[in-house]
């Protein structure tokens, strides 16, 4: 089961596909603040520190669970 919504997920992508927040937020039709909160609750989530670092997690490590 993944660690991150399907929403968090969505701005995960957006971010990445747009590069900056307020540019995911235009594009998914969400306020800044949205996407921004979506982001931070992902790092809490993977217990990362950056964006960077949870876009790696989710996309490249595949968001495995935890042991």
């Amino acid at each position: 089961m993944s660690r991150v919504t399907p929403a968090e997920r969505r701005a995960l992508e957006a971010v990445l596909a747009y590069g900056t927040v307020k540019g995911a937020a235009y594009a998914t039709g969400k306020s800044p603040w949205t996407v921004a909160r979506q982001l931070a609750s992902v790092r809490d989530r993977l217990n990362v520190t950056t964006t960077v670092e949870a876009v790696r997690v989710v996309f490249i490590d595949g968001d495995k669970p935890a042991a």
